[in-house]
């Protein structure tokens, strides 16, 4: 066991105040720190199971794991959610780095609730919250009354908490993505967690109010509870009502999805682009080089006729460069203007043309007029 939040005093149930820090597994630790944290990170998803049955302290367990892995070290109680809509509120509102904790997620997260209208939303919802860097920690009694999704290819690990001898709490065991994966496809139809070996066991402590005031977190607890147990009857203008805001939810799941589409689409017509520019340039300075040369050649032997020729295809060359550039210049970014400094520039740069921006001019409008002849 090592300490961890060693900045910090904490107060136990009876008002005292214990040693600063909490003991914290050191292979659980590892794993967090190397595993989790890093890999929100670098691009990864934060998903983590916290599993048990009732009474093993894993709702309070994982306040600990929240708010250690948070960025800032901490968790408030609007970060604690009870259903799936104010876990979608919630992802909304966190800033990156930053833990939420799903408690009692069997209420919106259950495979008996397969076709639910939900659990289509909260799959959809799940897709797109990489980008924010968010660590969502997922409370639920057994990890096989999760569906497929989420317990094998949206988590990265569990953590299953039990009392060993029926009574005591503090004991868990780990099962890395792996270990689950094989977990759930080998135990599901029996309900066996004992077919696969966890990666490690530990200890925790009990932390019970350290990180979030208990009496508060109980009562919203016991308000998430009654709404899900009320008659579901009620009116027929809750109902609309009710309706009319589901309807709100899936919509904005949906402009979202349609959003991180386009992104993508245009991240790769914006690569594809730059690419293509890459091999006109170099395309273009070989072109450019041989007209040069040819240039310089007629020019030792006095053939003034073919150095007019060659004016005219520098012309039409040149023309035929700078329609081309401005075009995949703005496709890469419309707030950019091409003109003919940008033009003269890119000359300057991709191949050693120092034309004036006078000179430059005169050929492109030459080159328009030509094209424009050939064309008719």
């Amino acid at each position: 066991m090592v300490i961890v939040f060693e900045d910090r005093l904490f107060q136990k149930k009876n008002g005292t105040f214990q040693r600063h820090g909490v003991y914290m597994d050191d292979y659980l630790k590892y794993n967090l720190d190397n595993f989790l944290i890093k890999g929100i990170e670098k691009g990864h998803d934060g998903i983590m199971l916290v599993t048990g049955l009732e009474g093993t302290g894993k709702s309070t367990f994982t306040q600990q794991l929240a708010c250690y892995c948070d960025r800032d070290k901490q968790l408030s109680l609007d970060r604690i959610v009870f259903s799936g809509k104010d876990l979608m509120e919630a992802i909304d509102k966190a800033k990156p780095g930053q833990s939420l904790i799903f408690d009692e997620a069997i209420m919106d997260m259950s495979s008996q609730d397969f076709a639910s209208q939900m659990q289509k939303i909260l799959i959809k919802k799940f897709t797109l919250i990489r980008k924010k860097r968010l660590l969502i920690f997922i409370v639920i009694p057994t990890f096989f009354m999760l569906r497929k999704y989420f317990a094998i290819f949206r988590t990265r690990a569990m953590i299953n908490c039990i009392c060993t001898d029926g009574i005591t709490r503090g004991t868990f065991r780990f099962y890395s993505f792996s270990k689950k994966k094989k977990l759930y496809l080998r135990g599901y139809k029996e309900m066996d967690m004992g077919v696969v070996k966890p990666d490690f066991r530990g200890k925790f402590v009990d932390t019970y109010g350290f990180f979030i005031d208990a009496e508060a977190y109980e009562d919203k607890k016991d308000e998430a509870i009654k709404k899900l147990t009320e008659d579901e009857d009620g009116t027929e203008i809750d109902k609309l009502k009710q309706a009319f805001e589901d309807y709100k939810l899936k919509l904005k799941i949906d402009v979202d999805g349609f959003k991180e589409k386009w992104k993508e689409k245009f991240a790769q017509l914006n690569a594809t682009n730059k690419e293509r520019l890459k091999e006109e340039q170099a395309s273009n300075r070989l072109k450019l080089e041989e007209l040069k040369q040819k240039s310089i050649l007629n020019v030792k032997t006095k053939r003034a006729k073919k150095i007019d020729e060659l004016e005219i295809d520098l012309s039409k060359l040149l023309c035929t460069f700078y329609e081309e550039y401005g075009r995949l210049t703005k496709i890469n970014d419309p707030s950019i203007d091409f003109d003919i400094r940008k033009f003269q520039l890119l000359l300057k740069n991709s191949a050693d043309f120092r034309y004036t921006s006078a000179t430059l001019k005169k050929y492109i409008t030459q080159g328009k007029a030509l094209n424009s002849k050939i064309i008719k």
